[in-house]
């Protein structure tokens, strides 16, 4: 049956190649489109280097400080090192515990005469046992580096380039860096901008940073990074925070005395900081349902245009219908076979689709526009990619089928419309 459905639409195809070059192109650009966004997307939220235990992992990113009226002046943003240190750090549940500096610092430096821009992330010794980095030389600084203040750093391939020569091991070699010499240890494997909570071209220790980590603020510049021993442990890890919460001492200078910490997904994160965001739950249904109605938009205009032409591609095809339901076919069979014609044509649209998106992908990496941003066709991304299939070629092809099924006998054998 499917080898007979390939050939009556290879046949069809083929009756106007001007008309079949211009849905298959239709096809294969919106569908492109679409799944080079998921796979930007899915590069960006889901398990990848070095957060391959992402699935475990909860982040703190964003806490809410308010009065008690909720109608005075209030503060969304990053926490402070206080909070995180005197009261998220000492749960017990969690299997480790990570705090860094959330926005990384910014620096200009001259290297061989030449400016070049480098971000310095502060990180604590359970960054590295949290985060599968990959070490091309040396290790991570230690518990005892972080404790006595060492300036060490792990710095990245990309760095070990732009300051040592090729073939130089830079491992226990000086980099000056913000007018401070560090030592390296380490050198890894370059982490891609998209990873906002692990990305940096020089990681040194928490504890050389030049903010003041004696500050008593519950809020500041700080992120915090979780790790679970199972995923099934997220709510009890999050019951365990809000009752550590209950023992925030708020300082004597702070107006707000209410505070609101979650440690959620990377996702949930973003979108409870963004305008979406409210409850978990309430943020989550408003990102996906504007992400639904976003995705089908973009479907829609385009497939408005393939659906004139398969109206007349259907009309060149009267009196086959009229033949057919001469035989007894009814309006649902009719429906289907045009129906699954219609999407295996928007298959053929995917395959082209699927290559042109590697070719894309291939091109943005070779570029390194994005320096260690490594985008691949996995198996979610076939699956949307299919899915998209689905939904593209029923919105294309439901009318003209309906429409078609409708018609009488004596309109399809004498090849007039209804």
């Amino acid at each position: 049956m499917l080898w007979n459905n390939l050939k009556l639409i290879w046949k069809v195809l083929q009756r106007r190649k001007l008309y079949s070059f211009i849905s298959l192109f239709g096809i294969t650009f919106t569908l492109t489109i679409l799944m080079v966004f998921t796979t930007a997307y899915d590069f960006v939220i889901n398990p990848h280097y070095p957060e391959l235990k992402q699935d475990r992992m909860l982040y703190i990113n964003s806490i809410w400080l308010h009065d008690d009226n909720e109608n005075g002046g209030s503060y969304m943003g990053p926490p402070g090192y206080a909070l995180l240190d005197k009261y998220v750090r000492r749960m017990e549940s969690p299997e480790c515990i990570s705090i860094n500096v959330f926005m990384n610092t910014q620096v200009q430096q001259y290297i061989n005469n030449k400016k070049v821009n480098l971000r310095i992330k502060h990180v604590d010794a359970n960054f590295w046992k949290i985060l599968n980095f990959e070490f091309y030389a040396g290790n991570a600084f230690r518990q005892q580096d972080i404790d006595q203040a060492a300036l060490v750093a792990v710095i990245s391939q990309a760095t070990a380039n732009k300051y040592f020569e090729e073939g130089t091991d830079p491992i226990g070699r000086n980099i000056e860096v913000d007018k401070t010499s560090y030592r390296v240890v380490g050198v890894v494997k370059e982490v891609p901008l998209t990873r906002l909570n692990s990305s940096a071209d020089i990681w040194v220790p928490l504890t050389c940073t030049k903010r003041n980590l004696n500050d008593p603020k519950l809020e500041g510049n700080f992120a915090c990074m979780i790790l679970a021993k199972d995923k099934g442990d997220f709510e009890r890890i999050n019951m365990e925070l809000q009752n550590q919460l209950k023992k925030v001492v708020f300082p004597e200078s702070s107006y707000q005395k209410v505070i609101h910490v979650h440690a959620e997904p990377l996702l949930e994160q973003f979108v409870r900081a963004s305008p979406l965001g409210g409850s978990n739950k309430q943020g989550m249904t408003h990102f996906y349902s504007l992400l639904t109605i976003v995705v089908l938009l973009f479907m829609s205009f385009p497939a408005i245009s393939l659906v004139n032409l398969n109206m007349n591609r259907i009309m060149e095809r009267i009196s086959e219908i009229g033949v057919r339901k001469s035989f007894g076919a009814n309006k649902v069979r009719l429906i289907r076979q045009f129906l699954m014609e219609n999407i295996l044509i928007t298959l053929m649209g995917g395959v082209l689709a699927m290559l042109v998106t590697t070719m894309i992908i291939k091109g943005i990496q070779y570029s390194q526009l994005i320096p260690g941003f490594e985008l691949f066709i996995n198996y979610r991304i076939l699956f949307w990619g299919l899915l998209y299939c689905l939904a593209f070629g029923v919105i294309s092809g439901a009318v003209p089928a309906i429409k078609m099924a409708r018609m009488s006998i004596v309109n399809a054998l004498n090849k007039r419309e209804s």
